[in-house]
């Protein structure tokens, strides 16, 4: 347990001087300059989620940047809601894809299966990023939509 906790506070002080030495920050910014819906920044939240997943072998990490490096943008354009909608579906569960993740190693070991046999099975770790896409979707459509009556 003493690991756990001495990760999770590793982790959070190289968030801390991630942020502190802005590092990440104005990447990101120019990135989400060019996106002004939110079907566009869900994807684009996702996809930096799964990379950051890809690197970070753990699920501490990427919650951590992704909520922290997202969340002026998300704020700013459509809601904390909607950042909290995102990342409950991408980002608390890509670890489980990625089968160096410490998440899905620990899944594995608990079937009793090597990861790359259950990965296809794990319909829920797959077909909640794609909910989520198609909710944004709907979303943006609907608030078009609003926005045209609403001139009308």
């Amino acid at each position: 347990m003493y690991e756990l906790l001495l990760f999770l506070g590793l982790a959070g002080a190289y968030n801390g001087l991630l942020e502190e030495m802005n590092v990440i920050q104005p990447y990101l910014d120019k990135w989400l300059q060019s996106s002004r819906s939110l079907t566009g920044d869900t994807f684009k939240t996702l996809l930096a989620t799964f990379l950051i997943t890809l690197i970070a072998a753990n699920q501490t990490l990427p919650i951590i940047l992704t909520g922290r490096s997202f969340l002026p943008h998300w704020s700013r354009n459509y809601g904390k809601e909607e950042l909290a909608r995102v990342m409950g579906d991408t980002t608390m569960l890509f670890p489980g894809i990625v089968p160096w993740s410490v998440l899905a190693i620990m899944c594995s070991t608990i079937v009793g299966i090597p990861i790359i046999e259950y990965l296809p099975f794990a319909l829920f770790l797959w077909i909640l990023p794609i909910l989520t896409m198609l909710v944004s979707v709907v979303k943006q459509t609907r608030k078009s939509k609003e926005k045209q009556t609403a001139i009308v």
